[in-house]
């Protein structure tokens, strides 16, 4: 029974950046381990961009306190690369309000400063965003 059957999410690694999907089984939990995963992989250091994609998640089971930590762990990675552009995913309105909260505990963290950070409805619209800074 170790074996769970399927992960909440997944993590692609490009060559300069890094799409995270989540499906419909998202918790907090998750959000966490990705979390963790991502900012203790040495690919963080030259990673130029970074997509979440929550276009399956149907519902937000969020705490404060989860964005409180992840924005606190996003502080420490921006110390080591401050260039990511974080692209996020999703046609729900409650999401722009996460991503408000996530920004806040970001920049209390990290002297007001944060990624450039952008929401968008689809991965399309998000990927263009992205790469088209990668084409300087």
């Amino acid at each position: 029974a170790s074996h769970e059957p399927r992960l909440s999410y997944k993590l692609d690694w490009k060559d300069k950046g890094l799409v995270c999907e989540f499906n419909r089984e998202f918790s907090n939990e998750n959000l966490l381990e990705s979390n963790a995963e991502i900012i203790n992989d040495p690919r963080l250091l030259s990673l130029e961009y970074a997509i979440y994609d929550f276009s399956d998640v149907k519902e937000y089971p969020v705490e404060t306190s989860i964005f409180q930590q992840i924005g606190q762990a996003a502080a420490e990675s921006y110390k080591q690369n401050s260039i990511i552009k974080l692209a996020i995913v999703s046609n729900t309105t409650v999401m722009k309000g996460i991503m408000n909260v996530y920004k806040t505990y970001f920049q209390l963290a990290n002297n007001n400063e944060t990624w450039e950070m952008k929401m968008f409805r689809t991965r399309k619209e998000a990927e263009k965003w992205v790469l088209n800074s990668q084409l300087k």
